[in-house]
């Protein structure tokens, strides 16, 4: 699960054969306005949140945070972020996805989804096998775009 306040938080997760989480970062920021971090765990599993300053607002700095999270197969992934594009590929569990200004994103393994997918004012392209009973996906946009597709096998 991995969310945000005011960074624009991207993140892209990937599932593989793998018994671990790996979590790769880069924050990109001007006059110090890196973004405050904090990486959680709890019963119901792992949490990555960022934030920036709360002087933030004053002229147009940078405060980005990106993530490129490798997770086992199974995982259940849901995320949230203001202005970054959220992206998930292949992780085969239960996908919720949610960016008000970002592109939102699930690259499909094997398998039929029952994909519920929305952008407010960006495309939606829908291109994987649909199964209502299938592997539950929700993806949501204000000003992105949505799409969901199978990728190389």
């Amino acid at each position: 699960q991995f969310g945000v306040t005011t960074a624009a938080l991207s993140a892209q997760v990937i599932g593989s054969d793998r018994d671990d989480i790996e979590i790769r970062r880069s924050f990109e920021f001007t006059d110090g306005d890196k973004p405050d971090e904090r990486i959680d765990t709890d019963g119901s599993g792992l949490i990555i949140s960022a934030s920036c300053p709360d002087r933030f607002a004053v002229g147009s700095p940078t405060c980005v945070a990106r993530y490129e999270i490798a997770v086992p197969y199974g995982t259940v992934v849901q995320g949230n972020s203001k202005f970054g594009d959220l992206t998930v590929t292949d992780t085969r569990a239960a996908v919720d996805l949610n960016s008000r200004y970002g592109d939102v994103t699930l690259v499909t393994g094997p398998g039929g989804y029952a994909v519920d997918a929305v952008s407010a004012t960006g495309t939606s392209t829908i291109e994987v096998p649909q199964d209502p009973a299938g592997i539950p996906v929700r993806l949501r946009s204000g000003d992105g775009a949505v799409s969901a597709m199978t990728g190389p096998r």
